[in-house]
Protein backbone atom coordinates (compact mmCIF):
# COMPACT_ATOMS: atom_id res chain seq x y z
CA UNK A 1 0.00 0.00 0.00
CA UNK A 2 2.74 2.54 0.94
CA UNK A 3 5.01 1.35 -2.04
CA UNK A 4 1.49 2.19 -4.27
CA UNK A 5 0.94 6.03 -2.01
CA UNK A 6 4.71 6.55 -3.29
CA UNK A 7 4.39 5.45 -6.81
CA UNK A 8 0.98 7.72 -7.29
CA UNK A 9 2.40 10.56 -5.56
CA UNK A 10 5.33 10.38 -7.91
CA UNK A 11 3.12 10.57 -11.17
CA UNK A 12 1.38 13.55 -9.41
CA UNK A 13 4.89 15.50 -8.84
CA UNK A 14 6.37 14.59 -12.30
CA UNK A 15 3.73 15.35 -14.12
CA UNK A 16 3.03 19.24 -12.24
CA UNK A 17 6.72 19.81 -12.71
CA UNK A 18 5.72 19.69 -16.87
CA UNK A 19 2.56 21.78 -16.21
CA UNK A 20 2.18 25.65 -15.35
CA UNK A 21 0.03 28.71 -16.11
CA UNK A 22 1.66 31.20 -18.30
CA UNK A 23 -0.02 34.47 -17.03
CA UNK A 24 0.48 38.47 -18.13
CA UNK A 25 -0.79 41.53 -18.88
CA UNK A 26 -1.71 43.43 -22.30
CA UNK A 27 -1.90 47.39 -22.21
CA UNK A 28 -1.92 50.25 -24.47
CA UNK A 29 1.63 51.94 -25.24
CA UNK A 30 -0.05 55.37 -25.11
CA UNK A 31 -2.47 55.24 -22.59
CA UNK A 32 -0.86 52.95 -20.22
CA UNK A 33 -4.54 51.08 -19.99
CA UNK A 34 -5.34 47.40 -19.96
CA UNK A 35 -6.80 46.04 -23.19
CA UNK A 36 -9.43 43.75 -23.88
CA UNK A 37 -10.28 40.86 -25.85
CA UNK A 38 -6.75 40.65 -27.63
CA UNK A 39 -5.57 37.36 -29.01
CA UNK A 40 -3.06 35.51 -26.42
CA UNK A 41 -1.91 32.10 -28.35
CA UNK A 42 0.86 29.95 -29.43
CA UNK A 43 1.49 30.29 -32.97
CA UNK A 44 -0.15 27.28 -35.16
CA UNK A 45 -2.03 25.79 -32.11
CA UNK A 46 -5.05 25.37 -30.56
CA UNK A 47 -4.02 26.94 -27.43
CA UNK A 48 -5.41 30.23 -26.78
CA UNK A 49 -7.42 32.69 -24.90
CA UNK A 50 -8.32 36.52 -24.64
CA UNK A 51 -7.46 39.21 -22.01
CA UNK A 52 -9.92 39.89 -19.63
CA UNK A 53 -11.16 43.15 -18.97
CA UNK A 54 -8.36 44.03 -16.68
CA UNK A 55 -5.86 42.70 -19.83
CA UNK A 56 -4.74 39.30 -18.11
CA UNK A 57 -4.80 36.63 -19.65
CA UNK A 58 -3.71 32.80 -18.40
CA UNK A 59 -2.82 29.78 -20.25
CA UNK A 60 -2.46 26.33 -18.87
CA UNK A 61 0.47 24.88 -20.49
CA UNK A 62 1.45 21.01 -19.80
CA UNK A 63 4.87 20.74 -21.83
CA UNK A 64 6.91 22.94 -23.46
CA UNK A 65 6.95 23.66 -27.68
CA UNK A 66 8.86 25.46 -30.11
CA UNK A 67 6.50 28.02 -31.24
CA UNK A 68 5.73 31.27 -30.38
CA UNK A 69 3.90 33.04 -28.15
CA UNK A 70 1.40 35.73 -30.15
CA UNK A 71 -0.41 38.72 -28.89
CA UNK A 72 -2.61 39.91 -31.14
CA UNK A 73 -5.17 42.88 -31.82
CA UNK A 74 -6.62 44.50 -35.11
CA UNK A 75 -5.78 48.06 -33.97
CA UNK A 76 -2.39 47.23 -32.88
CA UNK A 77 0.54 45.85 -33.61
CA UNK A 78 1.47 41.92 -33.68
CA UNK A 79 3.95 41.07 -30.63
CA UNK A 80 5.59 38.04 -30.81
CA UNK A 81 7.47 36.13 -28.37
CA UNK A 82 10.16 33.64 -29.32
CA UNK A 83 10.88 32.07 -25.74
CA UNK A 84 7.82 32.67 -23.94
CA UNK A 85 8.50 30.32 -20.86
CA UNK A 86 11.33 32.40 -19.40
CA UNK A 87 11.56 35.78 -21.49
CA UNK A 88 7.91 36.68 -21.37
CA UNK A 89 7.16 41.15 -19.05
CA UNK A 90 4.91 41.26 -16.35
CA UNK A 91 3.17 43.47 -18.65
CA UNK A 92 3.22 43.58 -22.47
CA UNK A 93 2.70 46.94 -24.10
CA UNK A 94 1.50 47.23 -27.40
CA UNK A 95 1.90 50.05 -30.43
CA UNK A 96 -1.16 51.31 -32.29
CA UNK A 97 -1.07 50.42 -35.76
CA UNK A 98 -1.93 53.30 -37.99
CA UNK A 99 -0.87 52.30 -41.59
CA UNK A 100 -3.99 49.96 -42.51
CA UNK A 101 -3.05 47.73 -46.28
CA UNK A 102 -5.98 49.04 -47.48
CA UNK A 103 -4.47 52.45 -47.68
CA UNK A 104 -1.44 51.22 -49.41
CA UNK A 105 -2.22 51.72 -53.30
CA UNK A 106 -2.10 48.38 -55.54
CA UNK A 107 -1.55 49.53 -59.20
CA UNK A 108 -3.53 47.15 -61.35
CA UNK A 109 -2.27 44.54 -63.63
CA UNK A 110 -3.20 42.17 -66.64
CA UNK A 111 -5.00 39.77 -64.56
CA UNK A 112 -8.52 39.94 -63.16
CA UNK A 113 -8.98 39.50 -59.86
CA UNK A 114 -11.26 35.89 -60.37
CA UNK A 115 -8.21 34.93 -62.20
CA UNK A 116 -5.58 35.90 -59.34
CA UNK A 117 -8.03 34.28 -56.72
CA UNK A 118 -8.26 30.92 -58.47
CA UNK A 119 -4.17 30.38 -58.28
CA UNK A 120 -4.06 31.82 -54.96
CA UNK A 121 -6.66 29.25 -53.53
CA UNK A 122 -4.59 26.37 -54.99
CA UNK A 123 -1.72 27.33 -53.14
CA UNK A 124 -2.94 28.42 -50.16
CA UNK A 125 -5.18 26.23 -49.54
CA UNK A 126 -3.81 23.11 -51.51
CA UNK A 127 -5.18 21.35 -54.45
CA UNK A 128 -6.19 17.94 -52.66
CA UNK A 129 -9.44 17.23 -50.76
CA UNK A 130 -8.72 19.39 -48.24
CA UNK A 131 -7.95 22.20 -49.63
CA UNK A 132 -10.67 22.41 -51.72
CA UNK A 133 -12.93 21.57 -49.07
CA UNK A 134 -11.84 24.67 -47.17
CA UNK A 135 -13.72 28.26 -47.34
CA UNK A 136 -11.88 31.55 -46.34
CA UNK A 137 -14.97 33.73 -44.96
CA UNK A 138 -13.29 36.94 -45.42
CA UNK A 139 -11.73 36.83 -48.77
CA UNK A 140 -12.56 40.40 -49.49
CA UNK A 141 -9.77 41.28 -47.10
CA UNK A 142 -7.25 39.68 -49.79
CA UNK A 143 -5.11 41.64 -51.85
CA UNK A 144 -3.44 40.13 -54.46
CA UNK A 145 -1.10 42.11 -57.40
CA UNK A 146 1.28 40.84 -59.88
CA UNK A 147 4.18 42.17 -60.61
CA UNK A 148 5.57 41.91 -63.62
CA UNK A 149 9.18 43.04 -63.67
CA UNK A 150 9.64 40.38 -61.00
CA UNK A 151 6.91 37.68 -62.54
CA UNK A 152 5.50 37.41 -59.21
CA UNK A 153 2.12 37.03 -57.96
CA UNK A 154 1.85 38.00 -53.97
CA UNK A 155 -0.91 38.53 -51.62
CA UNK A 156 -1.75 40.19 -48.44
CA UNK A 157 -4.35 41.00 -46.40
CA UNK A 158 -5.57 43.83 -44.22
CA UNK A 159 -6.78 41.17 -41.29
CA UNK A 160 -6.23 37.69 -40.57
CA UNK A 161 -7.85 35.05 -42.60
CA UNK A 162 -10.55 33.23 -41.29
CA UNK A 163 -10.67 29.69 -42.58
CA UNK A 164 -13.49 27.18 -42.23
CA UNK A 165 -11.79 23.14 -43.11
CA UNK A 166 -15.04 21.13 -43.19
CA UNK A 167 -12.28 18.13 -43.95
CA UNK A 168 -10.40 17.87 -40.82
CA UNK A 169 -13.24 20.31 -38.51
CA UNK A 170 -11.10 23.78 -37.56
CA UNK A 171 -11.64 26.70 -38.03
CA UNK A 172 -8.64 28.43 -38.75
CA UNK A 173 -7.34 32.05 -38.48
CA UNK A 174 -4.25 32.76 -40.15
CA UNK A 175 -2.36 36.12 -40.46
CA UNK A 176 -0.58 36.11 -43.89
CA UNK A 177 3.39 37.39 -43.76
CA UNK A 178 4.59 36.57 -46.74
CA UNK A 179 2.84 34.49 -50.08
CA UNK A 180 4.79 34.74 -53.24
CA UNK A 181 4.16 32.43 -56.43
CA UNK A 182 7.67 33.11 -58.76
CA UNK A 183 7.33 32.39 -62.37
CA UNK A 184 9.54 31.83 -65.09
CA UNK A 185 7.78 33.30 -67.79
CA UNK A 186 6.95 36.95 -67.85
CA UNK A 187 3.00 37.65 -67.94
CA UNK A 188 1.49 34.39 -66.75
CA UNK A 189 -0.67 32.50 -64.43
CA UNK A 190 -0.31 29.05 -65.89
CA UNK A 191 1.21 26.87 -63.23
CA UNK A 192 3.35 24.75 -65.80
CA UNK A 193 5.69 27.92 -65.68
CA UNK A 194 5.70 28.20 -61.87
CA UNK A 195 9.23 28.05 -60.19
CA UNK A 196 8.22 27.85 -56.52
CA UNK A 197 5.90 28.81 -54.31
CA UNK A 198 6.21 30.76 -50.80
CA UNK A 199 3.79 31.24 -47.75
CA UNK A 200 4.66 32.34 -44.38
CA UNK A 201 2.38 33.16 -41.56
CA UNK A 202 0.67 32.75 -37.92
CA UNK A 203 -2.53 30.68 -37.19
CA UNK A 204 -4.74 29.94 -34.73
CA UNK A 205 -6.96 26.42 -34.81
CA UNK A 206 -9.99 26.21 -33.03
CA UNK A 207 -11.71 22.85 -33.04
CA UNK A 208 -15.90 22.52 -34.60
CA UNK A 209 -18.58 21.95 -32.16
CA UNK A 210 -19.04 18.60 -33.29
CA UNK A 211 -16.43 16.26 -34.45
CA UNK A 212 -17.94 12.88 -36.01
CA UNK A 213 -15.51 9.39 -36.99
CA UNK A 214 -14.74 10.26 -40.29
CA UNK A 215 -13.02 13.63 -39.37
CA UNK A 216 -10.81 12.44 -36.59
CA UNK A 217 -9.84 9.67 -38.96
CA UNK A 218 -8.90 12.30 -41.57
CA UNK A 219 -7.30 13.87 -38.91
CA UNK A 220 -5.23 10.74 -37.90
CA UNK A 221 -4.68 9.97 -41.71
CA UNK A 222 -3.32 13.84 -42.21
CA UNK A 223 -1.00 13.65 -38.75
CA UNK A 224 0.50 10.20 -39.85
CA UNK A 225 1.73 12.11 -43.24
CA UNK A 226 3.13 15.27 -41.46
CA UNK A 227 6.26 16.18 -41.23
CA UNK A 228 5.43 16.04 -37.10
CA UNK A 229 5.20 12.42 -37.36
CA UNK A 230 8.19 12.20 -38.78
CA UNK A 231 10.66 14.36 -36.34
CA UNK A 232 8.79 12.86 -33.42
CA UNK A 233 9.48 9.18 -34.79
CA UNK A 234 13.21 10.00 -35.72
CA UNK A 235 13.80 11.28 -32.42
CA UNK A 236 12.35 8.99 -30.59
CA UNK A 237 13.39 5.59 -32.29
CA UNK A 238 16.00 6.60 -35.10
CA UNK A 239 12.59 6.02 -37.86
CA UNK A 240 13.24 2.06 -36.74
CA UNK A 241 10.09 0.49 -36.85
CA UNK A 242 8.20 2.70 -38.70
CA UNK A 243 7.31 3.21 -42.39
CA UNK A 244 9.81 5.52 -43.73
CA UNK A 245 13.20 4.95 -45.29
CA UNK A 246 15.96 7.24 -45.69
CA UNK A 247 18.12 8.14 -49.50
CA UNK A 248 20.91 9.61 -49.90
CA UNK A 249 22.22 10.15 -53.63
CA UNK A 250 19.97 7.23 -54.62
CA UNK A 251 21.01 5.00 -51.75
CA UNK A 252 19.24 3.99 -48.62
CA UNK A 253 20.79 5.34 -45.67
CA UNK A 254 20.51 4.75 -41.65
CA UNK A 255 19.31 7.95 -39.65
CA UNK A 256 22.63 7.47 -37.59
CA UNK A 257 24.42 8.78 -40.56
CA UNK A 258 22.72 11.61 -41.27
CA UNK A 259 21.75 12.57 -37.31
CA UNK A 260 22.58 12.72 -34.08
CA UNK A 261 20.22 12.82 -31.41
CA UNK A 262 20.63 14.36 -27.82
CA UNK A 263 18.94 14.72 -24.82
CA UNK A 264 18.22 18.24 -23.31
CA UNK A 265 16.52 19.17 -20.57
CA UNK A 266 12.97 19.39 -22.15
CA UNK A 267 13.36 18.56 -25.81
CA UNK A 268 15.35 16.40 -28.58
CA UNK A 269 18.67 18.10 -29.94
CA UNK A 270 19.26 16.84 -33.43
CA UNK A 271 22.59 17.49 -34.81
CA UNK A 272 22.66 17.26 -38.58
CA UNK A 273 25.60 15.44 -40.03
CA UNK A 274 26.59 17.68 -43.46
CA UNK A 275 26.62 15.96 -46.68
CA UNK A 276 29.81 16.65 -48.29
CA UNK A 277 29.50 14.49 -50.93
CA UNK A 278 26.73 16.22 -52.62
CA UNK A 279 27.39 19.11 -55.44
CA UNK A 280 24.37 20.30 -56.78
CA UNK A 281 23.83 23.50 -56.92
CA UNK A 282 23.03 25.75 -53.51
CA UNK A 283 19.56 27.12 -53.31
CA UNK A 284 18.69 30.80 -53.83
CA UNK A 285 15.30 31.70 -52.49
CA UNK A 286 15.26 35.11 -51.08
CA UNK A 287 13.84 33.68 -48.05
CA UNK A 288 15.98 30.75 -47.98
CA UNK A 289 19.88 32.50 -48.31
CA UNK A 290 22.11 28.94 -48.31
CA UNK A 291 25.84 29.85 -46.51
CA UNK A 292 26.73 26.82 -45.17
CA UNK A 293 27.13 23.49 -46.57
CA UNK A 294 23.34 21.18 -46.29
CA UNK A 295 22.37 17.62 -45.90
CA UNK A 296 19.53 16.29 -48.35
CA UNK A 297 17.50 13.41 -48.06
CA UNK A 298 14.43 11.53 -49.43
CA UNK A 299 11.82 10.14 -47.06
CA UNK A 300 10.42 7.52 -48.39
CA UNK A 301 6.68 7.50 -46.78
CA UNK A 302 5.44 4.49 -47.76
CA UNK A 303 6.85 1.08 -48.65
CA UNK A 304 5.96 1.08 -52.66
CA UNK A 305 7.52 4.68 -52.84
CA UNK A 306 4.26 6.17 -53.76
CA UNK A 307 4.63 8.85 -51.41
CA UNK A 308 7.86 10.36 -50.83
CA UNK A 309 9.60 14.00 -50.20
CA UNK A 310 12.94 15.35 -50.23
CA UNK A 311 14.41 17.90 -47.45
CA UNK A 312 16.97 19.91 -47.05
CA UNK A 313 18.44 21.43 -43.73
CA UNK A 314 20.75 24.35 -44.26
CA UNK A 315 21.37 24.17 -40.59
CA UNK A 316 23.89 21.78 -38.22
CA UNK A 317 21.01 21.65 -35.17
CA UNK A 318 17.37 21.91 -34.67
CA UNK A 319 15.72 21.45 -31.93
CA UNK A 320 12.05 19.09 -31.38
CA UNK A 321 9.44 19.35 -28.93
CA UNK A 322 7.01 16.31 -27.29
CA UNK A 323 4.91 17.40 -30.19
CA UNK A 324 7.32 16.80 -33.35
CA UNK A 325 7.78 20.30 -33.97
CA UNK A 326 11.21 21.79 -35.16
CA UNK A 327 12.81 25.10 -34.38
CA UNK A 328 14.87 26.81 -37.28
CA UNK A 329 12.21 25.72 -39.91
CA UNK A 330 12.85 28.52 -41.99
CA UNK A 331 16.14 26.61 -42.44
CA UNK A 332 14.19 23.57 -43.81
CA UNK A 333 12.86 23.11 -47.03
CA UNK A 334 11.00 20.78 -48.53
CA UNK A 335 9.67 19.59 -52.00
CA UNK A 336 7.80 16.23 -53.23
CA UNK A 337 4.34 15.83 -50.65
CA UNK A 338 5.69 17.44 -47.73
CA UNK A 339 6.35 20.62 -49.90
CA UNK A 340 3.07 20.73 -51.51
CA UNK A 341 1.23 20.93 -48.51
CA UNK A 342 -0.77 23.81 -47.79
CA UNK A 343 -3.32 25.36 -44.95
CA UNK A 344 -5.88 22.88 -46.20
CA UNK A 345 -4.12 20.03 -44.38
CA UNK A 346 -2.32 21.42 -41.67
CA UNK A 347 -3.00 20.47 -37.80
CA UNK A 348 -2.85 22.33 -35.08
CA UNK A 349 1.25 21.64 -33.50
CA UNK A 350 -0.18 20.44 -30.36
CA UNK A 351 -2.03 17.49 -32.13
CA UNK A 352 -1.00 14.23 -30.47
CA UNK A 353 -3.04 10.70 -31.86
CA UNK A 354 -5.00 9.46 -29.18
CA UNK A 355 -3.20 6.21 -26.97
Amino acid sequence: MNRLLIFCLFLIISFSSYAQILTGKVYDTDTKKPLQDVDVYFDGTSIHTTTDKEGVFKIPIYTLMTTNLIISHLSYELAVFPSPFNEIPEIIYLKKEYQRLSEVTVLPDIFSRKEKLAIFRKYFLGKDKAGKACKIINEDDIHIYYDESEKELKAVSDKPLIIENNYLGYRVVFDIQEFTLKFSWKNTLNEKFLKWSYLSGKSMFSNFETINDKIEKRRKEAYMSSTNYFYKNLVENGLKGTKYELFRNGLPISSEKCFIIKDTLSMKMLEIIPNDLIAEERIDLSSFKVKQPYLRVTVLLDQHGRQQSDIVFNADKILVDAFGNTTQFDKIIYSGLWGGQKVGCMLPLDYRLEE
